[in-house]
């Protein structure tokens, strides 16, 4: 089995699912340990890996993975991998599904209760003058915007942001920010951490053009080894479902790009499978006992 984490974090707000708590993330490690043999990544799939193995990696690259999965992981002695997104990691800049939760959820009561956007030669109105009205636009905002180019996502916020009365110069809080080339390296200075790609945009890879996937996939790697020293092995598609952010093309350029395994947000068994396509369990924000329930169920979850 290969678990996903994006986020060790306590957060009002979580509404894609994608937060553990620091508390709960630690006694996640406990049970993993006692129940599991955890291996590293490439353990997994090693011919000599039993049934009830497990790896735990990482998606993203969010700062909360240095300042509070980071030292549980060392303290547990827990090998783990974290996929980066290294233009974010580059830039110091935050997801767009982040800021677009966070302009919704903040905006003051007295903006326009209607939001409309022009994008890809598609015009769509949204009611954002409640809660709930606001709750459903970002669920349907972030379907809509998942598939799009970067520049057409910022497009989008920069409508939104103008809608919120939110300037543009406004920098990520510091709870959503991605880590630093210099935070990375301590990451995988740790015992057992180690860094994957995740792209550099972390766009759906499967509606970029053939260059805008090479750039993507190729970029990405060209990063880590320039800040690391040491060429990543292992990738993680962007979203990652199967027939919806990636397909087999993709797997392809991924595979020719150098890569030894790529991973998905999907469930599924790990005996047998494409070693392009692996699938992961999305893990849920338990305690201890239910987590332990959680790991004896069929596989299930979905991620970013």
């Amino acid at each position: 089995m290969i678990l996903l984490y994006h986020r060790v974090v306590e957060r009002d707000s979580d509404p894609l699912g994608v937060c553990v708590s620091p508390a709960n993330f630690v006694r996640q490690l406990e049970v993993l340990k006692a129940e599991r043999e955890v291996r590293p990544l490439t353990g997994v799939l090693a011919g000599d890996a039993p049934p009830h193995a497990v790896a735990v990696t990482f998606d993203d690259g969010y700062e909360d993975n240095l300042d509070n999965a980071a030292p549980a992981l060392a303290a547990a002695g827990v090998p783990a991998t974290l996929f980066v997104a290294t233009g974010h990691v580059a830039e110091g800049r935050g997801f767009w599904w982040d800021e677009v939760e966070r302009l919704l959820r903040t905006a003051a009561e007295g903006v326009r209760p209607v939001l409309t956007l022009e994008l890809a030669g598609q015009r769509r109105t949204f009611r954002v003058g409640r809660s709930e009205e606001r709750r459903i636009a970002r669920e349907h905002l972030h379907r809509w915007l998942q598939p799009m180019a970067p520049e057409v996502i910022d497009s989008a916020l920069a409508a939104i942001r103008a809608w919120a009365g939110v300037s543009s110069k406004a920098s990520t809080p510091k709870a959503d920010r991605p880590m630093t080339p210099d935070g990375l390296r301590a990451f995988v200075g740790m015992p057992g951490l180690t860094a994957g790609a995740h792209s550099r945009s972390h766009r759906s890879l499967r509606y970029a053009a053939a260059a805008g996937q090479d750039a993507e996939i190729v970029g990405s790697r060209h990063d880590l080894t320039a800040w690391l020293g040491a060429e990543p092995t292992c990738f993680s598609y962007p979203f990652g479902v199967p027939g919806a952010d990636l397909d087999g093309t993709v797997a392809a350029r991924v595979r020719a790009a150098g890569y030894s395994l790529a991973v998905t947000t999907t469930p599924g068994v790990i005996a047998g499978a494409d070693r392009f396509m692996l699938p992961r369990r999305v893990a849920p924000d338990l305690d201890a006992e239910p987590f332990e329930e959680w790991l004896r169920t069929p596989a299930a979850g979905s991620g970013i």
